[in-house]
């Protein structure tokens, strides 16, 4: 007999998930030895089959193009979450759709959606094109009005692990979005500052410092004597919540500034 395999279906608000399974069949895959591999996807440490047989249904039947922007940035959050690495085709197949959804101006890739796939992407080390840094920067310097300071820590800590070979050029050639980047930050600098320690997107904490310390440093890029007196007051302001690592970068990102 041959074994059936997992049916999944695709959520309406962009997330994907598979349809439940009865005991008999959870049972049954809790006794399977051999993990489940499906092509597209590399050999599985401890991915859920349901993971595998979702992947599958995107990479062999070729589904990719009737996702929306916000169904691949949620299709890329799941696999870095779930540490899945898929085979060199399949990415840049998963890439090339995204590229072409950012190009045509989809309009549900909002800068908080752009700032998950970046972060997606930077966690999995997974170099971009310039062609594609591009798209994808110029887009996020249209949405910017409507980004947060999460968003826009997320984009400058992400921008340097994706563009390895070409970070200092690519600074060079986006200079005024990394200018209105730091300026955007100055007034949740000063919030943080006055309040101290905030949770929330819109608010500004330990998290968004150091990423936005690091990123800017990685960059080489100087955001200006005024930007470093408010990031040094938020910083002291939310001293208590930041870790021995976030001290430490905190200190190497401002001494790196300092000699740009």
């Amino acid at each position: 007999q041959q074994q059936q395999q997992q049916r999944v279906s695709l959520h309406p608000q962009g997330l994907v998930r598979p349809r439940a399974l009865s005991q008999q069949q959870e049972l049954k895959q809790g006794q399977q030895q051999t993990p489940v591999s499906f092509p597209g996807v590399l050999p599985p440490k401890d991915h859920p089959p349901w993971l595998a047989a979702l992947l599958h249904e995107v990479t062999k039947r070729r589904r990719l193009a009737a996702f929306s922007g916000k169904q691949l940035v949620g299709l890329l959050v799941v696999l870095t979450q779930a540490q899945v690495q898929l085979d060199q085709r399949t990415t840049g197949r998963l890439l090339s759709t995204l590229h072409s959804c950012i190009t045509q101006g989809c309009p549900s890739l909002t800068a908080h959606q752009l700032s998950l796939a970046m972060w997606a992407l930077a966690k999995t080390r997974t170099s971009l094109k310039a062609q594609m840094m591009h798209s994808l920067l110029d887009r996020f310097h249209e949405q910017l009005p409507k980004a947060s300071i999460a968003d826009v820590a997320s984009l400058v800590w992400a921008i340097p692990l994706v563009s390895k070979h070409y970070t200092t050029w690519l600074a060079v050639q986006h200079s005024s979005l990394l200018h209105a980047l730091a300026d955007f930050t100055l007034p949740h600098l000063t919030t943080c500052a006055a309040r101290g320690s905030t949770s929330g997107q819109q608010l500004c904490g330990p998290r968004q410092l150091v990423q936005l310390a690091v990123g800017f440093t990685r960059l080489r890029f100087y955001p200006g004597a005024e930007w470093m007196r408010r990031h040094r007051a938020a910083s002291i302001a939310v001293q208590h919540a930041f870790t021995s690592t976030d001290r430490a970068q905190i200190r190497a990102a401002y001494q790196a500034l300092l000699e740009v």
